[in-house]
């Protein structure tokens, strides 16, 4: 049986979920069948960015599983999202609450109800699980499948029977994307040749949201730098637009813990 610490269990789990993302009839702008030979890479990198999963309010309930080394922890989680506002997550295990999290553009904050503290961090602090630099819209991207870290310079087209991808690179850094015919990303591949690091990131089982778009109800992470570290998001309801309430109130004998 694997144990670990469970306040660091839910430290890290809840961490990397924040930073810690096909049928759609209403958002699909254009469809990738047998003509993929005659598209041009600047044609498929617009149809791609014409087909993100885009939305104003967002909630997400399902289940979170943390795996490292050999053991993998699953937590029940309900997610609320204000695009490019706010994120707010509860987190339970065994049906009882362990943690909230509050995410803004420039802080992060953790409510660890199981030991009474309230972490305080900025983003900086993300770099002890993420061999990248995170912030608030590419967490909200990976949340929904949406391309991250690709800006769209020197892109080139890769395509066999099997795949079409499109691939962003420079000498430090590079980003592939692997596309299904209605543009959607169903793997980000991302290397970096001077850090020495690897990330993969798979989306599947596609869902189609009313004039929104289509998001991935399961998405698999593995970040491989000095140790290899992956985590699992499985979507169970997904709805978008309602506005939303974000409840996070601190109780005043919790103790602050600034990192």
């Amino acid at each position: 049986m694997y144990s670990v610490n469970k306040t660091n269990t839910w430290k890290i789990a809840l961490l990397l979920i924040i930073v810690g993302s096909l049928s759609q009839s209403c958002k699909t702008k254009k469809f990738l069948g047998k003509n993929y030979k005659k598209i041009t890479a600047q044609a498929l990198h617009d149809s791609v960015k014409a087909n993100l999963f885009d939305y104003e309010w967002l909630s997400i309930k399902g289940k979170f599983s943390l795996v490292k080394g050999e053991g993998k922890t699953t937590f029940a989680f309900n997610l609320r999202s204000k695009k490019d506002s706010v994120i707010w997550a509860s987190f339970r295990l065994m049906g009882i609450e362990g943690a909230r999290v509050l995410i803004t553009k420039d802080s992060i904050k953790v409510l660890d109800r199981l030991n009474q503290k309230l972490y305080l961090s900025d983003y900086s602090y993300l770099k002890k699980f993420l061999p990248f630099d995170a912030s608030l819209a590419i967490l909200q991207n990976m949340l929904v499948g949406n391309p991250v870290l690709f800006d769209g310079s020197n892109i080139r087209m890769l395509h066999d029977e099997n795949s079409i991808q499109l691939m962003s690179s420079n000498e430090q850094f590079e980003n592939r994307l692997f596309l299904d015919k209605y543009f959607k990303v169903t793997r980000m591949l991302m290397k970096h040749f001077l850090l020495n690091y690897n990330a993969n990131i798979n989306f599947s089982n596609f869902e189609a949201i009313k004039a929104v778009g289509r998001i991935p109800t399961n998405s698999k992470y593995q970040v491989n730098t000095t140790q290899s570290t992956g985590f699992e998001l499985n979507y169970s309801k997904v709805s978008a637009n309602n506005q939303l309430k974000m409840p996070f109130k601190v109780p005043s004998k919790y103790e602050r813990v600034r990192n």
